[in-house]
């Protein structure tokens, strides 16, 4: 299978264009890197070949070179994708440079539903369009209509619908033996009372060449324009500590934003931003309360942990717990000092349970992997903070000035500062997970979890 590249691009003097396309064939995807070249006309060429006899998902980017160093890069929220199948024998992808679309925050979780990619027909002559549409309210169906009779003859209630390819991107395949080309067609949304809105744009062309047998033309990168109101929002904005319920211990915590959820679809709200939840433990006192502080743009707070999720203790270590928890509970104000004091001792005692198991884990190890660029530095910050009883790490007697050397060596000598260290990053496991579930259970209400910029972190840090 031959797959061709066409995109229009002008570059400087010295540049090449460049795409890579990874095809997931199995059991491992192969990695295509082409050169593409210019052409008089404007257009960068180029082609690949594809072994394949089912079907697979390509995807794949463009970008720019300037000796051996790549200059410029796609806008790439979205990866161009395409389904390839192995009854085809060739393909010509006609694309568009992306870059940052002007209304970029519609591609945000706030206001995209998520949806899966569907499953396209496969005809022995296509035409594929695949089409970026955000923002739609979920009660609006894109569609096409246009000049052929396959495509309504205008008529929007003959209109083909255009299925989801993957959030906010849509396509649909034609059968090209039964279009009458060249012709014209818009993207228009039929709305649930059967009302219509075109796109504002002029008509859209489809030349007179006809795909051969088992060829397929691919237009990618496709954006129509609606006249729409401003896509709104109501929702709230709060701290997590003020998240208070009957059963929390002492301040509001990533479990229960489940109840704040529940609480928001019942009203009608699609919005939850919080203030910043990040670790500002610095002194251990009621000052380290401020959230624009933090010890860490990345790491959590361990006040912010739900003890229920934890695994249960022996019943009369948990009753100790509980009898403090009734207490924490009952007051009027949150008592930061207490409430952190006591969280950090279940949290430790959940660590001293099952902290090794976890940490041997493999959903733990791809934690570590994916934070290890701030975790182990955090790690020991917070265990000398402890064993120096001070953030301020210019007066400390030992890592007074930070370096990797002195991270590895840490690490690499067998004491309690590092078991220490050990602990934060169980603590900030468990404390990820809890907001990815608390996150995950929001998304599926259809709301949407925001959060805030700590717009200062801690000199001590």
């Amino acid at each position: 299978m031959k797959i061709h590249f066409h995109i229009r691009y002008k570059t400087a003097a010295d540049q090449t264009l460049c795409a890579v396309a990874f095809v997931q064939t199995h059991p491992e995807p192969v990695r295509h890197v082409v050169t593409l070249k210019p052409e008089e006309s404007g257009q960068w060429t180029s082609e690949i070949d594809v072994a394949l006899s089912g079907k697979a998902l390509m995807t794949y980017a463009y970008y720019v070179m300037e000796g051996d160093k790549i200059v410029r890069r796609e806008w790439n929220v979205l990866p161009r994708q395409l389904m390839l199948s192995g009854e085809k024998n060739t393909y010509h992808i006609y694309d568009w440079w992306r870059d940052l679309p002007a209304k970029s925050w519609l591609y945000s979780d706030v206001f995209s539903q998520e949806q899966k990619r569907a499953q396209l027909p496969v005809f022995s002559s296509s035409v594929l369009l695949h089409f970026y549409i955000p923002g739609l309210s979920g009660k609006q169906t894109p569609m096409l209509c246009g000049k052929a009779a396959a495509l309504g003859n205008w008529n929007p209630e003959k209109a083909v619908a255009l299925i989801p390819f993957g959030t906010n991107q849509w396509a649909v395949a034609l059968d090209s033996s039964t279009l009458e080309l060249p012709t014209e067609y818009k993207v228009i949304l039929k709305n649930e009372d059967g009302s219509v809105i075109w796109e504002t744009d002029a008509n859209r062309k489809l030349s007179d060449y006809r795909p051969a047998e088992k060829e397929t033309l691919v237009y990618t990168g496709l954006s129509p324009r609606f006249s729409l109101p401003p896509a709104r929002q109501a929702g709230v904005v709060l701290p997590v500590f003020s998240i208070r319920t009957e059963t929390d211990w002492g301040v509001g915590d990533f479990g229960t934003l489940k109840k704040l959820a529940d609480w928001a679809e019942q009203t009608g709200q699609k919005m939850i931003q919080l203030l910043p939840v990040n670790d500002t433990s610095l002194t251990g006192t009621w000052q380290d309360s401020y959230p624009y502080n933090s010890v860490s743009v990345y790491a959590l707070h361990p006040m912010y942990a739900d003890p229920s999720a934890l695994p249960e203790l022996p019943a009369e270590e948990e009753e100790k717990f509980q009898s403090r928890r009734l207490l924490l509970n009952k007051l009027s104000e949150v008592d930061y000092e207490q409430v952190t004091a006591l969280k950090m001792e279940r949290l430790e005692a959940a660590y001293a349970q099952e902290g090794k198991q976890v940490l041997s884990s493999d959903a733990f190890k791809k934690f570590w992997n994916d934070n290890a660029h701030w975790l182990p530095a955090y790690g020991m910050f917070c265990a000398l903070r402890d064993e120096f009883e001070s953030a301020d790490w210019k007066n400390w007697a030992y890592c007074s000035q930070f370096s990797e050397n002195l991270l590895r060596e840490f690490f690499t000598q067998n004491s309690k500062e590092r078991e220490k260290a050990y602990l934060y990053f169980y603590i900030q496991f468990i404390l990820h997970n809890q907001l990815a579930q608390a996150h995950q259970y929001c998304r599926s209400k259809g709301i949407s979890l925001k959060g805030d910029i700590p717009i200062g972190v801690s000199p001590n840090s």
